[in-house]
C-alpha cells in the first residue's frame, strides 16, 4: 500500500494481497468469512473518515487465468454494506470472468455510488503494451484516482 501526500491510499490489488492470509487464517480456524467481512467494513469506514482510497480487484493473472477469489467477493460485500463514497473500487474483468463475480459487481453498482468501475483487462494490457510494458508486469496492473492505470510498486500513485 502506498500512502500519498494528499491523504490518499492506493491499496493496489487488495484481493490478491489479502487472499493468502485469509486462506491460511480460514484453514487454521482463526477467522470466518463473516469476521473477515467485518474487518474490511471497519477498514472501509476508517478510510471514509480519514482518506480517499483506490482498490483494485479481480482480473487475470499473468498466465491468463482468472484472479478472483473469495476475498474478491468479501471486498464487494463489505463495500456494499458500508457504501463508502471515498473509495474508488476498480473491478478488472475479462472474457472469462465468473458470472458470480460480475453479478456481485452489478449488485454493488445498483446499490448506488457508481462503484465498482468496470475495467477491461484486455484493453488495459494493450494500453500498457503500447507503453512497452509486457508480460506478467502488464497483468499486474491496478488503478488509482479516477481511473489512472498504474503499475503497483513500480511507480508512485497519482503522479501521472
Amino acid at each position: 500500500m502506498i500512502r500519498e501526500t494528499r491523504s490518499a491510499l492506493a491499496f493496489g490489488r487488495l484481493d490478491r494481497h489479502l487472499a493468502p492470509y485469509y486462506a491460511a487464517d480460514l484453514a487454521a480456524g482463526r477467522i470466518t468469512r463473516e469476521a473477515a467481512q467485518a474487518l474490511l467494513c471497519e477498514t472501509f469506514a476508517f478510510v471514509h473518515w480519514t482518506n480517499t482510497a483506490a482498490i483494485t480487484i479481480g482480473g487475470t493473472l499473468a498466465d491468463g487465468t482468472d484472479a478472483t477469489s473469495d476475498v474478491t467477493h468479501i471486498i464487494l460485500d463489505a463495500a456494499r454494506a458500508v457504501r463508502i463514497p471515498n473509495a474508488s473500487i476498480f473491478a478488472r474483468f475479462h472474457k472469462d470472468s465468473p458470472s458470480a463475480y460480475l453479478d456481485a459487481c452489478a449488485r454493488l453498482i445498483t446499490a448506488g455510488g457508481g462503484m465498482p468501475a468496470m475495467m477491461n483487462d484486455e484493453v488495459s494490457v494493450k494500453q500498457l503494451a503500447a507503453l512497452g510494458v509486457t508480460g506478467g508486469e502488464a497483468y499486474d496492473h491496478c488503478f488509482t484516482g479516477c481511473a489512472h492505470l498504474y503499475l503497483e510498486g513500480r511507480q508512485a500513485a497519482w503522479t501521472e
